[in-house]
């Protein structure tokens, strides 16, 4: 027998008893009910699934642009991923190591970054701008520099090359 319906109904019409168990403080006047999210699509800039079962997926996410949404669309992206990638039944067998997904967001700077970064600690934050300045001092010729031109060089500089 499923368990979460007794769960649904038991809290759901008693919410100070799952406040009182768990120390989550629900507000007084919270209702309860069970969802269904019918449909719902998530696109993902870029993802890569290594041939390897044991590695993790990477999913990355390019924002040029300030977005206080960004960190939990990563992280409903991760999620759905993760769903995906790891099958009901394999999930409830003990032996199962299920197959990681590693998210990743590259911003243009520092200045497109949410003050609600600090939250999502498992999802890396990394800036076009300084990656670049840092591969400019490794590899000077590398041609990435020129494909990437237009996030770092002033306009001017653009035109007359």
């Amino acid at each position: 027998m499923e368990s979460d319906h007794i769960f649904y109904e038991l809290f759901r019409q008693r919410p100070h008893w799952l406040r009182q168990l768990t120390g989550v403080p629900i507000p007084e006047n919270s209702k309860g009910s069970s969802q269904t999210l019918k449909h719902l699509e998530i696109r993902f800039d870029l993802v890569f699934e290594p041939a390897d079962l044991q590695e993790p997926w990477y999913l990355f996410e390019f924002q040029l642009y300030h977005d206080h949404s960004i960190f939990n669309r990563i992280e409903l992206a991760r999620c759905l991923l993760w769903r995906e990638s790891n099958s009901r039944e394999d999930c409830r067998r003990k032996s199962f190591q299920p197959r990681e997904v590693e998210t990743a967001v590259l911003f243009g700077s520092r200045s497109e970054l949410p003050s609600t970064h600090e939250r999502y600690p498992s999802i890396r934050k990394l800036f076009i701008d300084e990656l670049l300045v840092e591969l400019r001092k490794k590899e000077p010729d590398s041609p990435l520099l020129a494909a990437m031109s237009p996030l770092h060089d002033e306009l001017s500089d653009l035109e007359s090359k």
